[in-house]
């Protein structure tokens, strides 16, 4: 059942972006160590539909691409997939949030509970501030009320 996984990745991702309905201006696929990359630019409007709210639809549309690539070769691949360099803005905002949250815990001495993040937004600040030697930072509550809190180090 083993099949090229990019020849499959690129079908599925082209079935999958019809029936959709979208028209990508462009799109690529990059294989890495860590999987598979899709970079796709499509319009403002498309780019909306697509990303959802912080990301929320893309990371649906990941998984779902996922299952079909899998249910194809046999082998789980994982997909990284950005529209208009959405990841890349939503990290530089990320990491602009963690340094606000280093800042006000300097300042006031009390700990910063930042808002809902998803478990690898949350893993990316972890990391991010890892070398910090002022803070430190924990995931705190279960589901949807998990949130990461920045702390003085003691």
């Amino acid at each position: 059942m083993s099949k090229e996984p990019v020849e499959v990745i690129k079908k599925t991702t082209t079935d999958l972006i019809n029936l959709l309905e979208i028209k990508p201006r462009e799109w690529q696929i990059e294989k890495s160590e860590a999987g598979f990359k899709i970079n796709m630019t499509v319009s403002q409007q498309e780019s909306g539909i697509l990303v959802g709210f912080h990301g929320k639809t893309l990371r649906s549309l990941e998984y779902i691409l996922s299952i079909m690539i899998f249910r194809q070769t046999g082998d789980w691949q994982l997909l990284n997939m950005d529209i208009n360099d959405y990841r890349q803005e939503r990290k530089g905002y990320l990491e602009r949030l963690a340094q606000n949250a280093v800042k006000k815990v300097k300042f006031s001495g009390e700990q910063a509970v930042l808002p809902y993040l998803s478990a690898k937004e949350r893993r990316h600040i972890h990391a991010f501030l890892a070398d910090n030697q002022e803070v430190k930072t924990e995931s705190q509550g279960e589901d949807q009320d998990r949130r990461l809190v920045v702390m003085a180090a003691e």
